[in-house]
């Protein structure tokens, strides 16, 4: 692989600012300007973003690389035909090499604006080059794949993958919505990108929900660190969208049995627990006994017939879920003969140490495999609603997915019925025993806090710090390495106490604003104790009841109740 950018030898900058018709932001024009960086043949240009009367320039990491960005040949401004632009009062004639970065002063034919640079380091950078020059059709429909060219370097500028004939979507539910968008990428062949495993589709996570940019990487890598049923490889890489900045990405593997991701064999099927809010047309489900939906993900033809039989897998499944005894009343199995009781358990603990949301309620995957007969736990979805990352799990001293209630009021998750089992609690307690969680997770965070503190500084000065909707709703305080630290320290105090033999001596008590499905507070106590968090000028009401709660009475199990 040859290198884009070598230190040894002369590397020729283009720097040029065009003048075009001009950009138009909140009704006014501003100049549109442009770097293009070239070595002979090959050249990416890179296009500024205006904001507030401020101009902003966003550099890859490859250029920060450069031992010296000073005595560069051949350096070349153009301003609409003219030279009548200065940088920091020098003339663009005698201006010899790329801006430093901070801030410059841009003037224009005697206007004058600030200039903005920055560098990015350490992350690979993602070019994406649309067919139509622009994302205007994608951004309308989440189902349409546009032709792209795309091209990746890794952080030193060596060329890491280039094709003309990809395809790039939306990708996503919630996040889907939000400015910074989530993508897939589908290569024209199988390949690998920044190191990652060989792949034809590869997504792009935007970290719109998480300000510390940590949580998704964070949750996969702990998935990873256990063995779990399967754990997507990730990195992150700045990605350019048709030669403009859109910020840093969770580069990830996507989900794909056809290519062993999970291995599947036949009549083996991959499946997730969703929410029927987030149904696309032509999505292929099945019905649920406990949940909203399954969502089959694969495989992506089924006749009605192989539609029944996954039905009855699942439903079976969760018959025994639901007896006392663990044993489906219509076939006469037994839970532990259905499913992978290492894998749930895993699934369980993983989930509950990072206090995911979603656990068992949205976008929370089971795959079946024939070969064995059992239905797995697995594998790991996005992690971004981890970690305190919502008003519904900012407390860490609370159990966050075991118990009936979650984002819907009426949904009751698997891993509250799989802990009123004794033999999977035990499972639990076990495994929990066997991981030193506070420094696996804490070596994690330094370790990814050290590699994207640069590329996460230009991220939050291209969409800001407050971009996300958990900034939106919730006024969330674990938005940095330092208070995820903080967060993970108090919850693994909180859980090696309750996992040390004492699960069934906690009660966890869930509060739901009005008619409202979110979740604003919950809180877990000892048995016995009472509530201390009410408000006294509410009423709440028992959900499963209809009657009202009174708080001065010792709570003695689980709760979930609204409030008028």
């Amino acid at each position: 692989m040859k290198k884009f950018f070598s230190i040894s030898t002369i590397i020729c900058c283009l720097l040029a600012l065009f003048l075009l018709s001009g950009c138009s932001m909140d009704g006014k024009e501003y100049p549109s300007l442009s770097v293009e960086i070239s070595k002979g043949d090959s050249a990416r240009e890179i296009h500024a973003y205006w904001n507030d009367d401020t101009c902003y320039l966003y550099l890859p990491s490859y250029c920060s690389a450069l031992e010296s960005r000073s005595g560069l040949q051949d350096i070349t401004i153009a301003f609409n035909g003219s030279r009548a632009l200065s940088i920091d009062g020098t003339d663009i004639d005698s201006y010899t090499s790329l801006p430093n970065q901070g801030t410059h002063t841009l003037t224009v034919r005697g206007n004058s604006y600030d200039l903005l640079v920055y560098y990015s380091s350490g992350v690979g950078t993602i070019f994406i080059d649309t067919e139509s020059g622009n994302m205007d059709a994608i951004y309308a429909d989440d189902t349409y794949k546009e032709e792209s060219a795309i091209t990746v370097y890794d952080p030193q500028g060596n060329l890491d993958y280039a094709s003309s004939k990809d395809k790039l979507k939306i990708r996503g539910n919630s996040t889907a919505t939000k400015k910074k968008k989530p993508f897939t990428m589908q290569l024209d062949k199988r390949a690998s990108i920044l190191g990652l495993p060989v792949s034809k589709k590869y997504v792009l996570l935007s970290n719109a929900y998480d300000r510390s940019a940590l949580r998704d990487v964070l949750y996969k890598e702990l998935a990873a660190d256990m063995d779990f049923s399967y754990a997507a490889s990730t990195t992150y890489a700045d990605v350019y969208l048709n030669g403009e900045y859109n910020g840093m990405y969770v580069l990830s593997e996507k989900y794909a049995p056809e290519e062993g991701r999970p291995d599947l064999g036949a009549d083996s099927f991959l499946c997730s627990i969703e929410l029927s809010d987030n149904l696309k047309e032509g999505d292929t489900t099945v019905d649920s006994l406990i949940q909203d939906v399954f969502l089959i993900e694969y495989p992506t033809a089924l006749n009605h017939a192989q539609l029944k039989d996954i039905e009855n897998i699942l439903q079976r499944f969760e018959r025994a879920l639901l007896a006392d005894d663990g044993i489906d009343p219509k076939t006469g199995l037994s839970l532990y003969e259905m499913i992978d009781f290492d894998s749930f358990a895993k699934g369980y603990i993983i989930d509950e140490v990072c206090a995911n949301a979603d656990a068992s309620l949205a976008s929370s995957y089971l795959y079946y495999n024939a070969q064995d007969g059992l239905l797995y736990k697995g594998p790991v979805w996005d992690g971004d609603r981890t970690f305190g990352n919502q008003r519904a799990n900012s407390n860490p001293k609370a159990l966050s997915t075991a118990s009936g209630h979650g984002l819907k009021m009426q949904l009751t998750t698997y891993y509250a019925l799989l802990l009123e089992k004794e033999e999977f609690l035990d499972a639990v307690y076990d495994i929990y025993e066997s991981y030193d969680f506070k420094s696996i997770l804490n070596s994690h965070i330094n370790d990814l806090e050290d590699k994207i503190k640069t590329a996460k500084v230009m991220d939050d000065a291209r969409w800001g710090t407050g971009y996300s909707k958990i900034e939106e709703i919730y006024e969330t305080q674990v938005s940095t390495a330092d208070d995820l630290k903080n967060y993970i320290d108090k919850r693994i105090d909180f859980l090696d106490r309750v996992f040390d033999g004492h699960f069934n001596d906690y009660a966890t008590v869930y509060i739901f604003v009005g008619e409202s499905d979110v979740n604003y507070y919950y809180e877990t106590v000892k048995k016995g104790t009472i509530f201390t968090h009410e408000d006294p000028s509410l009423t709440y009401i028992n959900i499963d009841t209809g009657e009202t709660v009174d708080f001065t009475d010792p709570v003695t199990e689980n709760i979930a109740v609204r409030t008028e």
